[in-house]
């Protein structure tokens, strides 16, 4: 987990793709890119301009919650972590490009410079 701040972008909702609600992450969450399906797809949320809708996506509230709870994508290290990561390490992080929701387990690339691995992906939940 980061130490820093954090940044809100656009995320287009997977119950209804017109819909743009903001999320706030930690920057680093924008920096995951994995490679599937011959193509590079890197985890870049839609600018905040584009928001339309107020009601957040959020991230760490309990799934069970009422609200729009957002997409996650858990990956593993399979290189030496960055420091404060345990090796082969697992993380979960919000998916803002819903692109990545179609990554299948055991797909590659890298989160903070480091190569990983796609271990799991959780749906959006909206109650």
């Amino acid at each position: 987990m980061s130490a820093g701040g954090y940044t809100t972008v656009g995320y287009v909702a997977t119950y209804n793709n017109e819909n743009i609600h903001p999320i706030t992450v930690q920057p680093e969450t924008l920096t995951l890119s994995l490679t599937f399906g011959n193509a590079t797809v890197t985890n870049t949320g839609t600018d905040i301009d584009e928001v339309n809708n107020p009601i957040s996506a959020v991230v760490s509230r309990g799934r069970r919650s009422r609200g729009l709870n957002a997409r996650k994508i858990t990956v593993q290290f399979t290189a030496t972590p960055p420091t404060n990561y345990q090796a082969n390490g697992i993380v979960t992080v919000p998916i803002v490009n819903p692109a990545l929701s179609a990554a299948p387990r055991g797909a590659n690339g890298t989160y903070l410079g480091v190569a990983v691995k796609v271990v799991g992906v959780s749906p959006e939940v909206v109650k």
